[in-house]
């Protein structure tokens, strides 16, 4: 598996950007084959982005895939106990996401929980870049962004979204 560092453009701001590329050795993995868990195949191609935990594989899109005329639509992942929990807010008249991700004390990268969804290779990739346990990820570039790096306000997809980060 090979592994290359790129820049990507979010609102004039100019992060540097881990990739995971290539292919690994183990099947199934859920990031680099077509494993049995691999639910990013349903947004290969697509515009917009999600907040995937890397524990779970958990995605929790950030712009709503069926969009109506106006309202509002809330979403909450699957908290874990003491893992983060994600929370998402739509505004579909406004365009606007509101993301809040609720770090706890084990809000981190789980070896032996990741191992039931990816390949070792890809286990140590996501170990080595990521301080907790929920990633960014760009749907159309495959992207993974570790959120701590993220700034406050992007657009995806035509919506504007703003991430926030609460720690206990």
């Amino acid at each position: 598996m090979k592994y290359k560092k790129q820049s990507v453009i979010l609102m004039g701001i100019v992060l540097g950007v881990s990739i995971l590329t290539g292919k690994c050795t183990r099947n199934p993995c859920s990031w680099c084959e077509n494993g049995p868990r691999n639910i990013l195949r349903l947004y290969e191609g697509k515009q917009g982005a999600g907040l995937l935990n890397i524990n779970s594989w958990e995605l929790i899109p950030l712009v709503p895939e069926e969009e109506k005329e106006s309202g509002m639509m809330t979403i909450h992942s699957q908290a874990e106990k003491e893992g983060s929990m994600i929370e998402v807010t739509y505004n579909i008249a406004q365009k606007k996401t509101q993301g809040i991700i609720h770090l706890g004390e084990k809000s981190m990268p789980d070896q032996k929980k990741m191992r039931k969804f990816l390949c070792r290779d890809c286990v140590e990739k996501f170990l080595k870049e990521c301080e907790s346990d929920v990633v960014y990820y760009v749907y159309e570039s495959g992207a993974v962004l570790p959120i701590m790096e993220m700034s406050e306000t992007k657009m995806e997809a035509g919506y504007e979204i703003w991430l926030g980060i609460e720690e206990e």
